[in-house]
């Protein structure tokens, strides 16, 4: 099979990585090449197989926790700014009903463009004491 795939991939019939993308996509037929169509994403399904039998480990180290303190005003303008949420929603969601809000983070004044990541937005404990105006913690 090796020897099948490189000699096509070596006649411009397939892709040199070929054999990659056939045991990871569908492949079809295009242009006069195999190409990858979609993805079989087994990854899921031999986590959950696992999981019935082993232990199944999730590193989250990619993930991190802004907190954001300052005044309810200036909080809502500056979210209202960097995500898809609308200011009178941030008001009513997360200052009066403090709910969480799943929103994506933009660039400044760039929605519905130049989306950077989702995000979720909950409201703290308000308190009076005076600390950093953004910083990051490790939760």
């Amino acid at each position: 099979r090796r020897f099948v795939l490189r000699s096509r991939a070596l006649s411009r019939t397939a892709l040199e990585t070929e054999m990659w993308h056939a045991k990871r996509f569908e492949m079809i037929r295009l242009f006069g090449m195999r190409l990858p169509w979609r993805a079989r994403d087994r990854g899921a399904k031999a986590s959950v197989r696992a999981s019935n039998i082993h232990c199944v480990l999730h590193d989250r180290s990619y993930q991190a926790t802004f907190v954001l303190s300052g005044h309810s005003a200036s909080l809502i303008e500056v979210l209202a700014s960097t995500t898809d949420v609308k200011a009178e929603v941030l008001k009513r969601q997360l200052f009066t009903a403090r709910r969480e809000i799943a929103c994506w983070f933009h660039w400044v004044h760039t929605y519905p463009l130049a989306a950077i990541a989702p995000v979720r937005l909950l409201l703290g404990e308000l308190d009076a004491s005076p600390g950093p105006a953004v910083g990051t913690s490790d939760a």
